[in-house]
């Protein structure tokens, strides 16, 4: 053996390490999924989005 004492902590401190980079690297490509997703959506779309919620709250005020 060369000397060299096996350290539970190292080997924490790697896993922790990995876990931390691919965590980060899941949470970019669900932004970059949801950025995709956002700018493929036609523009008559967001617009007839933004017409219904303007109809359904025309009578909010009303009680029947």
């Amino acid at each position: 053996m060369t000397g060299r004492k096996f350290s539970h902590f190292e080997i924490f401190k790697i896993v922790i390490n990995t876990l931390y980079i691919i965590g980060g690297v899941f949470v970019f490509g669900i932004t970059m999924s949801n950025a995709a997703q956002e700018f493929k959506k036609p523009q008559w779309k967001i617009i007839y989005e933004q017409e219904q919620a303007e109809v359904q709250c025309q009578n909010c005020d009303k009680v029947d």
